[in-house]
């Protein structure tokens, strides 16, 4: 025996990804209690485990991994994951018959995966900067026994470079950096700390988006947004009043405020929107009508 395991190297971007959203896919895609096996393959070679870079990585999985065990209560065992004090372990390419598994005919079925099906703890992420919530990790991840089925074709060795090309700086305006990338929503370029989406169906590409064309979308962008905009409140101006597809609303962090019909938008004062916005707290959620 080699003493192996089978394992991939992960390269991302922090500023769409963060270690911590890394290691809540991790803990939440499959089973970290089974030991020397996943599923029905058994060995040491299948053995759950971190391999970190450095001593902040170690750290934060040591955290994550007390966090979890927690979450899984007396439902599991105990967590079996490897996790070694040692940030420069060696990395070697496995057999062909190995590279981009998933992507082989016949291979889906039998990896199917085993998550257990309990979310990494949502105060555990914010605590350390996860960018996404346990709710994403909920809806999107995989459910316990179910085969994997996301996207998976072939990647070429020239398109997995590719991917280290991004975030693109592509230069700056008004002092300030203009970049280009991709976000789980899709290509956009940044500036000034806002988002605006690059639009494919005009052929727009982040690899290959000039300066001016980022600048073309981030005025347009600008533009819509003022007109959008009604009224900003002097006591808090993260809180404004903005004109939306269905009319006039109160924008509240991420509750929105409908404004009354016969209320005119630009005359409602602070007292007034603090009022609307309790409402909208208060209001009940739409349910999914049961079937009959």
């Amino acid at each position: 025996m080699t003493g192996h395991t089978e394992a991939v190297q992960v390269a991302y971007d922090p500023t769409v990804i963060s270690f911590a959203d890394l290691l809540a896919m991790y803990f939440t895609n499959h089973d970290p209690t089974q030991g020397m096996r996943q599923g029905n393959d058994a060995g040491t070679q299948y053995r759950s485990g971190v391999y970190c870079k450095d001593k902040e990585q170690y750290d934060m999985t040591l955290s994550a991994k007390k966090a979890y065990q927690e979450a899984l209560g007396s439902t599991r065992g105990e967590i079996t994951s490897e996790i070694p004090e040692d940030f420069n372990m060696p990395y070697y390419f496995a057999e062909d018959y190995h590279q981009q598994y998933l992507a082989k005919p016949g291979s889906r079925p039998y990896c199917s995966a085993q998550p257990t099906g309990v979310p990494v703890p949502e105060a555990w992420l914010k605590a350390n900067g996860a960018k996404f919530g346990a709710g994403y990790w909920k809806t999107f991840g995989p459910a316990p026994g179910c085969t994997i089925n996301v996207p998976n074709a072939p990647v070429t060795l020239e398109e997995a470079l590719d991917l280290f090309k991004l975030p693109r700086t592509l230069g700056e305006h008004e002092g300030k950096k203009v970049t280009a990338a991709i976000g789980r929503f899709g290509p956009y370029v940044r500036f000034d700390g806002k988002f605006v989406s690059l639009k494919a169906d005009e052929g727009d590409d982040p690899y290959t988006v000039t300066l001016d064309r980022a600048l073309e979308l981030i005025k347009a962008k600008q533009e819509a947004d003022a007109k959008a905009l009604i009224k900003v409140f002097e006591e808090d101006d993260t809180v404004r009043v903005l004109n939306g597809r269905y009319g006039p609303y109160i924008k509240a962090g991420r509750l929105n405020a409908t404004i009354p019909k016969d209320e005119k938008p630009e005359d409602v004062t602070w007292e007034r929107a603090q009022e609307l916005i309790e409402e909208a707290k208060n209001r009940p959620k739409r349910g999914r009508r049961k079937k009959s």
